[in-house]
């Protein structure tokens, strides 16, 4: 049977098959979660009346956060809040993570898992981080899993011979890999449909693949989703992000960062940020 990766579709057709065809790393697991709870801790026992902000509607953090503090969310895709989010539907705000000025709180902890790539390098993640630490607390820390470039360049050649090998770990591993290979620097980043084009031609290894760990058809078929899309993941270093912490008008210092053991781990970095006390 053949496997579709023809259809099209954006957030909100992401946000229909989140729970069963979308999985780690593009998902934060186990050691993602314990890696963000150890840097949010120590800033909600510090405070008597902990608030937590969560950029996007991700369960897990939300799952982390709750019951520790005032949970709270902003995404811009009412089909995610809808299907996505599991707390309180009061709780999440309606609106473009770029425009935070209008947000009339301040925050122990914002977390964001994997949405830094989602904008444009550098003017836009810069607003997004100056955004950002205008509402923390201070003493209050952001707290972010990165998805980064490995340290080895990879061109698409070398990845699509890495998974006709069956050395990629997953459906999910191979996105990532195929997205940087494309991306030339992290100002011009990796198109969608790019990523798309270069995996969609090898449907016959996809399909000798299916089946074993980590390649579930419902995975598989969810690349059909990067078809047509012009919007770009813009993949940035930890040192990156921390020349852009440092250039804010408020800058924000490095509290550390935490690397986890999985398969291509080294790219998916937790780091944490704090406004100074």
């Amino acid at each position: 049977m053949k496997i579709d990766l023809t259809s099209s579709g954006q957030w909100s057709s992401v946000a229909e098959c989140w729970f069963t065809a979308i999985g780690h790393p593009l998902r934060p697991g186990d050691a993602d979660i314990a890696a963000f709870r150890s840097f949010c801790e120590p800033a909600i026992a510090s405070s008597n009346n902990p608030k937590a902000l969560i950029m996007g509607v991700t369960p897990e953090l939300y799952h982390m956060l709750s019951p520790l503090c005032d949970t709270q969310a902003i995404d811009r895709n009412e089909a995610m809040i809808d299907l996505v989010w599991p707390g309180e539907r009061s709780a999440v705000t309606r609106k473009e993570w770029l425009r935070l000025a209008d947000v009339d709180e301040l925050f122990d902890v914002v977390v964001i898992d994997g949405g830094i790539h989602l904008v444009d390098y550098p003017i836009e993640q810069e607003q997004l981080l100056s955004g950002i630490a205008a509402h923390l607390r201070p003493g209050g820390r952001l707290v972010a899993r990165l998805f980064s470039p490995p340290q080895m360049r990879e061109n698409v050649e070398s990845v699509t011979e890495a998974l006709a090998r069956g050395e990629i770990a997953s459906v999910n591993h191979l996105k990532i890999r195929m997205g940087n290979a494309i991306q030339q620097s992290s100002e011009t980043g990796a198109r969608l449909n790019d990523v798309w084009e270069a995996i969609q031609s090898h449907g016959d290894i996809l399909l000798q693949l299916e089946g074993t760990p980590g390649w579930r058809r419902e995975e598989i078929e969810a690349l059909g989703f990067y078809r047509g899309q012009q919007a770009k993941y813009a993949f940035v270093s930890i040192e990156q992000v921390l020349n852009m912490a440092n250039r804010l008008d408020n800058p924000l210092q490095h509290e550390g960062t935490r690397v986890p053991d999985y398969p291509m781990g080294d790219q998916f970095p937790v780091i944490c940020l704090s406004r100074p006390a």
